[in-house]
């Protein structure tokens, strides 16, 4: 499946302290999702399941806002990739 790119007519073009910038943002949102999926395998695989790692382990839905963020700040530095 293809993803429609955004217009790119009045983007500037990235600088390399811009790259910078995104590849440490990216480092820290990598590092938040690594740590949710350690916790929640900790959570699945739990030797002594009580009531209140149930509770916990229902609530985990994804891996919430900084993996969306993550696939924003791709989305945005593919179609800088491709832009003039």
């Amino acid at each position: 499946m293809t993803r429609a790119r955004p217009s790119s007519t009045f983007a500037l073009p990235l600088t390399d302290p811009d790259l910078v910038q995104a590849q440490a943002y990216a480092g820290r949102l990598l590092d938040y999702d690594q740590w949710m999926v350690h916790q929640s395998v900790n959570l699945a695989f739990t030797v002594h399941p009580d009531a209140r790692t149930e509770a916990a382990r229902l609530q985990l839905n994804g891996l919430g806002r900084p993996a969306d963020d993550l696939r924003r700040l791709r989305d945005t530095l593919e179609s800088e990739e491709g832009a003039p």
